[in-house]
């Protein structure tokens, strides 16, 4: 697996070789000193989310039966395991809120369908009283008009109180 470099992570002002063991030594400018076993570390924890156990352990020449890939396997996630957290919580805050939202607009919206039954539910009184007293009008209207014809006939005699 090959890694793409994007962004220098340090500037190396002097390379130097040690002339009795050959080894290589970076002269950086920096505060603190830093070890090479850093880096090493920095990798292992960056591989461990993308090798399987037994890659780790080509890599960094550890035995099979080491339990080094599974120190940085654990680490990875529980990093991992941390974000999967935090996502679920802001998710879970996110749903809740939009659920709170969609309950208090569900009872407005009950609340304004129960003022529309009330209001159908007086005009239709208002219109059941206004058409009782009109068909009993013209009930009564109808009625002494028949009797006024039954006294005209002289069907019926009508004795004033």
């Amino acid at each position: 697996m090959e890694i793409e470099v994007t962004e220098v992570v340090l500037e190396v002002e002097e390379e130097i070789i040690e002339e009795e063991t050959g080894e290589v030594i970076l002269v950086m400018d920096l505060e603190e000193t830093i070890h090479f076993h850093l880096f090493r570390h920095s990798s292992a924890t960056y591989y461990a989310t993308k090798l399987n156990r037994q890659e780790l352990c080509y890599r960094y020449g550890w035995k099979f039966s080491s339990d080094m890939p599974d120190v940085y396997i654990s680490r990875a996630g529980m990093q991992n395991k941390e974000l999967d957290e935090k996502f679920s919580s802001t998710e879970l805050e996110e749903l809740q809120t939009k659920l709170e939202k969609q309950e208090q607009q569900r009872m407005i919206e009950v609340e304004e369908m129960k003022k529309e039954k009330e209001q159908l539910q007086k005009r239709m009184e208002l219109d059941f009283s206004e058409m009782k007293k009109k068909l009993e009008k013209e009930f009564w209207k109808d009625v002494e008009l028949k009797m006024k014809k039954l006294i005209d006939q002289g069907l019926v005699v009508y004795k004033g109180d």
